[in-house]
């Protein structure tokens, strides 16, 4: 670790947070995952009540220990080299 603007520490090396799947289905998707790895929704993902739309194009998945694990990115089309799919 070290020092960083404002006092706070840093890691000496990025860290990678999560692993991100485009699909056209991100609830599906996640949900295959959820169910064959045992994992969790990130608390504001989960399913939304019988017969409510589910307009999420962003969903996450934790571990047993509450770590983001995978994320499901919504595809909607290709894109030029660099340009992300959350507009960042």
């Amino acid at each position: 670790m070290t020092p960083a603007l404002g006092g706070l520490l840093m890691a000496e090396y990025p860290q990678l947070l999560q692993t991100v799947l485009d699909t056209t289905r991100p609830r599906e998707l996640a949900e295959f995952y959820r169910q064959l790895l045992g994992m969790t929704y990130r608390p504001g993902d989960e399913p939304p009540a019988d017969g409510a739309p589910d307009a999420a194009d962003w969903l996450v998945l934790r571990d047993a220990h509450g770590a983001n694990r995978l994320a499901f990115a919504e595809f909607t089309g290709p894109r030029e080299a660099g340009e992300s799919s959350r507009g960042l």
